[in-house]
């Protein structure tokens, strides 16, 4: 399955945009994978099976983070890192958007512990 998801992202093989590689990220993704996993994934048809990977691989992963929180963050620069290598953190606005979501919802989880963990301290 791996191999024909990097396979339709292929464009020396195929034409095609790499559409199964992105039904299996956002199929992990909705299955609220950890973090880990799906960054393990992505790198997985990356590294291994050539899949190049567009602004609606970033955004759907990126979007899976955010909803992690504070724990996706480490996660999140790894993927923030790759899009700006592949030119889609500043040109695409689907990826912006998700990055923004990401960071502010894992700034805002770390500073909601902080606060909690102050109120418990007092």
């Amino acid at each position: 399955m791996l191999f024909l998801a990097a396979a339709a992202g292929d464009s020396s093989t195929s034409s095609s945009p790499p559409t199964l590689a992105n039904l299996l990220l956002r199929t992990a993704a909705a299955s609220r994978a950890p973090p880990h996993r799906l960054v393990a994934l992505f790198s997985l048809l990356v590294s291994r099976h050539g899949f190049r990977p567009n602004a609606f691989s970033f955004s759907t992963l990126l979007a899976a983070l955010a909803d992690a929180g504070a724990a996706a963050v480490p996660h999140g620069r790894v993927l923030h890192a790759r899009a700006l290598a592949c030119g889609l953190a500043l040109s695409s606005a689907h990826v912006l958007t998700s990055l923004l979501d990401l960071w502010l919802n894992g700034f805002y989880a770390t500073v909601q512990n902080a606060e909690e963990s102050l109120f418990l301290v007092e």
